[in-house]
């Protein structure tokens, strides 16, 4: 993980206090995740996966917007993701992971991951055969 550790057991901490402080990390890391610029987005892709395999509500929060997760993290809808190239690539690489992940360990009980793991590989090919 990129933040600081004790950065990241601050928060993690303060995520387990209450599920409105889930929700709060939720609403702030998708700000990040809206954001121009594809370093900080990759940041806060970095600190969601970590709270995704962490927090039900977390979970529940993403599955909720996954369609726009996925825009935001594919560039999907005729939409491309910021620059610079190199952090875009890597943000689409850990993406690509995270989903894959999230899969495995929560598939059955998030449709959403389920669906988005078929979008998540066309996306991968289209970018590879680009």
């Amino acid at each position: 993980m990129a933040c600081g550790t004790t950065t990241f057991q601050d928060l993690k901490a303060f995520c387990k206090e209450s599920d409105d402080n889930v929700r709060a990390a939720y609403e702030l890391l998708f700000v990040q995740l809206q954001q121009p610029h594809a370093q900080i987005r990759y940041s806060a892709l970095q600190v969601m996966d970590e709270l995704f395999q962490r927090s039900h509500t977390f979970r529940e929060l993403l599955s909720a917007q996954f369609p726009d997760f996925m825009n935001l993290v594919f560039g999907l809808k005729g939409q491309t993701l910021p620059p610079p190239a190199k952090a875009a690539h890597e943000l689409q690489t850990l993406a690509w992971d995270a989903i894959n992940r999230w899969h495995r360990q929560f598939g059955p009980a998030y449709k959403q991951v389920c669906r988005s793991k078929c979008v998540a590989a066309w996306s991968r090919r289209r970018r590879l055969s680009a």
